[in-house]
Order: C-alpha cells, then structure tokens, then sequence
C-alpha cells in the first residue's frame, strides 16, 4: 500500500448547531459529534473528493496524482 494523496475535511460551513453535542463523563467536557461520509471517485489521473454530511455536499476537490 502506499500514501497517493491525503484530504483534509473542512467543517467550517456546516453551522455548527447541526452536529449533535456529547459529554466527556471522564472530564464533563462538551465535544461535537460528526458522522460524514468523504466519498472518493477515481478516474484517470484524479481522484474526486466529495464531503457528505446529513446527505448534503458541504465541499469537494479534485487531486490529481502522477501515476
């Protein structure tokens, strides 16, 4: 196996009250949780990247790669 790209998910658009707040029972801190979806589709000489929350394109990129 080896590394080809690496993809980095950008939450910022996404209003924040849309992800489900959980507790720390450990520390009783307050995080976000966020089920997404990062979906890859490979074609000649790229790879096309959509980030899918809650069914919705909330932001995408294309990698291109010597192959």
């Amino acid at each position: 196996m080896k590394v080809i790209c690496r993809v980095r998910a950008d939450f910022s658009d996404i209003p924040v009250h849309k992800f489900p707040r959980a507790r720390n029972r450990e520390t009783g801190e307050d995080y976000y949780e966020v089920d997404f979806k990062l979906e890859a589709r490979f074609r000649a000489g790229e790879i096309a990247w959509r980030l899918l929350f809650k069914g919705q394109e909330w932001g995408s990129t294309t990698v291109s790669y010597d192959g």
